[in-house]
């Protein structure tokens, strides 16, 4: 019997059954060209600037998660989470979470639990 952890390659399982796992975006590699369009010398204080700012790539990061959230619901029969942060917890096959680990969204894919193969 081995046992599959995170750090395994899943290509290369032959698991038949669904599995869980935790899926954490990469949102830091956000392109910055969506703050260009807010200026300092638009606004009469920093706090307003920097609140433009913040909005802006809360803003920005929303849409993008909606736009995974997509992606992985073409994937994987089901994905929870992704409302208001970059984490999802998606269910599928073994295939299907290789797929998703596969996205250049995606940071990183963990299985929620190792899984047993016969």
């Amino acid at each position: 019997m081995a046992i599959l952890s995170g750090k395994d390659n899943l290509n290369s399982v032959d698991y038949s059954g669904l599995v869980k796992a935790i899926v954490t975006l990469n949102l830091r590699e956000q392109p910055s060209l969506y703050l260009d369009t807010v200026k300092p010398t638009d606004f009469s204080s920093r706090y307003a600037y920097r609140q433009a700012l913040i909005d802006k790539q809360n803003f920005y990061t929303g849409e993008l998660i909606q736009k995974v959230r997509k992606e992985l619901q073409n994937i994987v029969p089901k994905v929870f989470g992704g409302s208001s942060s970059s984490v999802f917890v998606i269910e599928g096959t073994i295939s299907q979470v290789a797929q998703v680990e596969a996205l250049e969204s995606v940071k990183r894919v963990v299985l929620d639990a190792p899984i047993q193969m016969h």
